[in-house]
This record gives structure tokens, sequence and C-alpha cells, in this order.
């Protein structure tokens, strides 16, 4: 008891001080547990591929998770070794969830390398026909069950005019970067 009593002092003191503080770290335990809830859905259905959590709130106003669709190979410490590993080339996912809607995204990702000429090349691709695309769509539909709509390309193409975000100007913005992040292109 005197536990809560001190618990809920030091919350008293802290609204009564400074109700922004207050504000913030209310809203980052919120997004703190959304993401954890998130991060467990994703590492949930691709159990047996690595996982990376890219989320970063300075920067940006949705969770980013990528993931390696190599079966049971974990990540490198070295990206030019991992890319070694698997014959010069990467297919990667990346689930997109906002924080300020109840949206999500799915974008595939090629990555090739090129020792030879030490040359990196990053394709967006789709992933219809890929191997793990039945793990891909069970997953959508999980999200979509927790309440999470996905995002069709086509509405996240659309421009949104007189519009401009921290790195965009008007006239460059999508509704992929309102949703999402302005920091990654289409």
């Amino acid at each position: 008891m005197k536990f809560i009593d001190n618990e809920i002092a030091e919350i008293l003191h802290l609204y009564k001080t400074d109700k922004q503080e207050l504000q913030k770290r209310t809203k980052l335990s919120v997004l703190a547990k959304r993401e954890e809830r998130i991060e467990q859905l994703v590492r949930d259905h691709f159990e047996n591929f690595s996982v990376s959590n890219w989320t970063d709130y300075e920067e940006l106003y949705c969770l980013e998770f990528e993931i390696l669709l190599t079966k049971n190979q974990p990540l490198l410490d070295d990206d030019t070794d991992l890319l070694k590993v698997l014959g010069g080339e990467r297919i990667d996912l990346t689930v997109f969830v906002s924080l300020i809607s109840n949206h999500f995204f799915l974008w595939g990702k090629k990555t090739r390398y090129n020792p030879f000429n030490d040359k990196w090349t990053f394709q967006k691709i789709t992933l219809h026909n890929h191997k793990v695309f039945p793990l891909i769509e069970k997953f959508a539909a999980e999200m979509e069950r927790n309440h999470f709509k996905l995002l069709p390309e086509f509405d996240a193409r659309k421009l949104v005019p007189d519009v401009e975000t921290k790195y965009l100007d008007k006239g460059k913005v999508k509704v992929f970067h309102i949703i999402f992040t302005d920091l990654k292109t289409l």
C-alpha cells in the first residue's frame, strides 16, 4: 500500500508541476505498449525469420519493422557479409504501422551488392510471387483482426496538395508520408 501511495504522490506532484511532461510520459507509455503488441504480432507471424525493429520516435510517426525473408538466416554484423551468404541479393519485407491512425503498409525491397565494383542497388518490389506471400497474407489478416487497415499502394501514392512536412516540400507529399513517414520515398 505504501508503494501505491508514493506512486500516486509522484504523479500528483508531476501533474501540478509539469502537465506537459506528464502528457509526454503518458504518450510514450501508450506508444511503447502499442509497439510491444505490434512487435509481438510481427515476431509471432515471422518466427523463423530475422526481424529488426527500426522504430525511431524522434523522426518517425510510425512503427517500422524489417523482416529478412530468408528463413532461419540470422542477420550479421556486416551487411556485406550477409549479402555474400545470401548470394549477393536479399529480400526484405518492411512493415509500417501508423501511430496517428490505425493503418499499416507493407513494402517489399530487394537489395543487391556487387563486390567487384562495390555497388549497392535497392529496388522496391512486389511480393505476390514470393514463396512467403501466404505468410504475409496471414499477417495482414491478423493485423486487420487487430483493427489495423492495410493502406493500398494506390492510396499511399496519392499526392496531398498544399501540405509540406519536415522533409518534403509542397507538391511532393503523398498520403504515405502523412500517415507513416516522410523519410522514405515510394
